[in-house]
């Protein structure tokens, strides 16, 4: 995978600027893969995943970069709000994240800023 700077630079392209949108998708993207152990979401692990995306703003296509979910590939659903899930396909595996106000967005910190929740 990636470093967060690649994946941002890859986000802004993707999007066409670079707004606090897309750091926060980034940041919630690879913090789900890492709580599900997804190491490589576009490749090897790409049939494995899905993602809910509850927002239709700018987190949504960092999210969709990140992971390699889109509507398109029938693993990615969008329900409205700012929070993404993901789900391993065969271990039935949830991750929830969801972006909180305890800080400005330049000032984000994966450990304290997301609630997370984790269903077997």
């Amino acid at each position: 995978m990636e470093s967060i700077d690649e994946l941002l630079v890859k986000a802004e392209a993707a999007h066409g600027h670079l707004c606090a949108g897309q750091i926060l998708g980034v940041r919630m993207a690879l913090l789900g893969l890492e709580r599900l152990c997804i190491a490589d979401p576009r490749g090897a692990d790409r049939k494995r995943l899905v993602t809910y995306v509850e927002i239709d703003r700018c987190a949504t296509d960092a999210i969709g970069m990140v992971t390699g979910c889109r509507l398109g590939k029938a693993c990615a659903l969008w329900l409205g709000k700012i929070r993404a899930n993901w789900r391993v396909r065969s271990t039935r595996m949830w991750s929830r994240r969801a972006a909180s106000r305890c800080s400005p967005i330049a000032n984000l910190r994966m450990d304290s800023c997301f609630a997370s929740r984790r269903f077997a």
